[in-house]
């Protein structure tokens, strides 16, 4: 969802572009030529180093679908990133997180550890840039689960839905100056809707026989525990961060240093 459009970018605005894969020919099939792919994983360090011995900056774009591949995976994962990058002698770490990632939210578990991998990068001393974006609207089909377009909570809060390809613009304007380096910036869309506004929009243009409905963050828990569901369970506690803290942070630094997002939902919604 992410990593794509960012290669895509990247490759665009005329870098050289490698890209650290477990699937090789998955990624050719997806991206196309133009890439140096490598065959790798981040919990391979000597994978990583091979693939980083021409690269000036790498850009980590890890994700967890689970509390266990957070802590695991992504966690040390990115850790033997940093590592690689150190011994290779780069000179740009870039990384997403999130727009909640901050001290005073590690009461969730979640933001604890992608809290610590903030502070991982920070330590590095490598020049870093850290993109805080807010919810993307790449991620709407993924809560359409048969005829139903799924809200978990009330998730009051109205959000700047960002598209991906801006985010991506973000990134590659990032590794063109020197503007953003030992910043933690701030993604945000031009506009502002709730889950439930989004998901009908969207729902209207692209799946018209799809209704919206809401499933109570304690069926969901009670859903994950009875089925002892790891996945489930780390979507109901995401969902309970939302509904809880709903969008933080100013995207006025990123809008000015390297790119103001312009794609709406409307228009978003002309390529998918």
């Amino acid at each position: 969802m992410l990593g794509k459009p960012v290669a895509e970018r990247l490759l665009k605005d005329g870098f050289t572009v490698s890209v650290l894969t477990r699937d090789p020919e998955r990624a050719t099939n997806k991206l196309g030529n133009g890439y140096a792919i490598f065959k790798g994983d981040v919990m391979d360090p000597e994978s990583i180093h091979s693939a980083m011995e021409t690269c000036d900056g790498v850009h980590i774009n890890l994700s967890s679908s689970s509390f266990r591949e957070l802590k695991e995976v992504e966690y040390p994962g990115t850790l033997n990133v940093i590592q690689a990058a150190k011994q290779n002698n780069l000179k740009r770490i870039t990384i997403i997180t999130g727009a909640g990632v901050c001290k005073e939210n590690t009461w969730s578990k979640m933001i604890g550890i992608k809290y610590k991998i903030e502070k991982e990068v920070l330590a590095s001393g490598i020049p870093y840039t850290i993109f805080a974006p807010t919810h993307f609207m790449d991620s709407i089909p993924k809560y359409i689960k048969g005829d139903q377009a799924m809200i978990i909570g009330k998730q009051p809060a109205k959000i700047h839905w960002v598209a991906a390809y801006d985010y991506a613009k973000i990134v590659s304007r990032a590794y063109q100056g020197k503007e953003s380096e030992n910043k933690k910036l701030w993604i945000m869309g031009p506009e502002a809707y709730t889950m439930e506004e989004a998901f009908k929009i969207y729902c209207t243009k692209k799946c018209k026989n799809i209704s919206v409905s809401r499933i109570p963050l304690t069926m969901m828990y009670f859903m994950a525990a009875i089925s002892f569901n790891s996945k489930l369970k780390y979507v109901a506690s995401l969902m309970r961060y939302f509904n809880k803290m709903g969008e933080m942070g100013d995207p006025s630094e990123t809008n000015e240093l390297l790119w103001k997002p312009e794609i709406t939902l409307e228009k978003w919604m002309e390529t998918v």
